[in-house]
């Protein structure tokens, strides 16, 4: 699909660019973690030291502060720490974005997978620290269209005159 577009350039342009893990370590702070996240995330250096990212890990690994929620947000899962590391390095629409990051994210290596779910692992372990108790609790379309049909019934109401 991406392939033969336009945007083959950009795609090469993402795979020879970053920032390798070893040299980002540097500048983490990990005497602010935690004693198990700062184990995870030397683990996880030591392991993919050589792979680099767009975003530093720092970026990766803290919550993204732009949402529409007004809860919570949900931990990032793999794919979504990927098209995040994928969309620093474009300056395109999310639809051609998600396109080339769909499109690698089908194509990587077992190792860039690993490395993906792993980092996911960490910023779990994050996410759990900094919103202690968090459980979702999606809201089924099901229940968003009654909700949606009471507010409707309550909000249109039309006064009756005392003659009726």
């Amino acid at each position: 699909m991406v392939k033969n577009t336009k945007n083959t350039p950009n795609i090469a342009k993402i795979q020879n660019s970053g920032i390798s893990v070893q040299d980002q370590s540097k500048l983490l702070n990990l005497e602010e973690k935690t004693p198990k996240i700062k184990e995870m995330i030397i683990e996880f250096i030591n392991k993919y030291g050589d792979v680099k990212t767009i975003l530093t890990l720092q970026e990766l690994l803290s919550s993204s502060n732009v949402t529409r929620s007004k809860t919570i947000p949900r931990p990032q899962n793999p794919w979504v720490l990927f098209r995040k590391n994928i969309s620093k390095g474009l300056k395109m629409s999310v639809g051609e974005t998600s396109g080339i990051a769909s499109y690698l994210w089908k194509n990587k290596s077992e190792r860039e997978s690993q490395f993906w779910n792993d980092l996911y692992r960490i910023t779990k372990e994050v996410h759990s620290i900094e919103y202690p108790g968090y459980k979702y609790t999606p809201i089924r379309s099901h229940e968003q269209n009654k909700k949606s049909k009471e507010a409707q019934k309550t909000d249109f109401k039309i006064p009756l005159s005392k003659n009726q």
